[in-house]
């Protein structure tokens, strides 16, 4: 999350080096395009300014996952698995976003700050949608931005509806890029509450004087998708937090109602 169209913007990442890891990784795999479908390691390497090593170690964990194979001129295309998030965006934005933007929308205006939908896709909350806030000062998401689980309300929020053998596994993986004061907020008993609840928020966890709030948004036959809000602390004093996360989950109540209607 960053902030834009500021002259100074409040916001300082503090983004551990794992989370760092993992972008690279994702741009690594959206250097693939219908313009350029196939690229060597050494090409990828110059393209986002990795070691050879890095870029080799990279491409041989998309390769594992199933998400790259090597081609017959030994570079590499992306593989069938792929398509999965193509179909997995295209359903959850078919019929969805028709029903929540409105429902952004109006949420938008009522707390002036941006509103996002993401939903979880393996080891990340990915943006599907949003609705950016009207001040000079706002932060900037862009549909299909990947988001950690370990980090922020919304991430946070999905991560607790996963399956809990799924999730152990993440977080096994994830803990050591967590610092040591935020890992109550992952454990078994924090996330069963966060799900029991159906909303949370987070203040400074994923960039500095950030606050933001998400609620749930539950679908008959599928997995949950969220919906949250995020702006700068000086814009949201402890009153505005209250409302807004009501509102949030008033939001969220009333696209879950339009959902089951249709």
């Amino acid at each position: 999350m960053t902030a834009s169209d500021a002259p100074a913007s409040p916001a300082k990442s503090k983004s551990a080096s794992g989370a760092e890891t993992g972008r690279k990784l994702l741009r690594l795999l959206m250097c693939f395009s219908g313009t350029r479908p196939s690229w060597s390691v050494a090409a990828l390497a110059a393209e986002l300014d990795l070691t050879m090593s890095t870029a080799y170690r990279y491409v041989g964990l998309l390769k594992e996952e199933g998400f790259l194979v090597l081609g017959h001129d030994s570079t590499y295309q992306v593989a069938e698995r792929a398509t999965s998030l193509v179909d997995a965006y295209l359903a959850t934005r078919a019929g969805l976003v028709d029903v929540a933007l409105p429902i952004m929308t109006r949420l938008r205006d009522e707390i002036g700050e941006t509103v996002l939908l993401a939903r979880r896709v393996g080891d990340f909350a990915f943006c599907i949608d949003r609705v950016e806030s009207l001040e000079s000062v706002r932060l900037q998401f862009d549909r299909g931005q990947a988001m950690s689980l370990h980090s922020g309300s919304m991430p946070r929020l999905l991560l607790s509806y996963m399956p809990d053998r799924e999730r152990r596994r993440y977080l096994a993986r994830a803990r050591p890029l967590v610092t040591p004061e935020r890992l109550p907020l992952l454990s078994d008993e924090a996330l069963a509450a966060i799900a029991a609840e159906g909303s949370t928020e987070s203040m400074e966890e994923i960039d500095d004087q950030i606050w933001g709030a998400a609620a749930v948004i539950q679908r008959p036959d599928d997995e949950p998708v969220v919906i949250g809000a995020a702006g700068p602390v000086y814009r949201l004093d402890r009153a505005a937090r209250v409302r807004a996360r009501a509102l949030l989950v008033d939001a969220a109540a009333d696209i879950t109602a339009e959902i089951a209607t249709r």
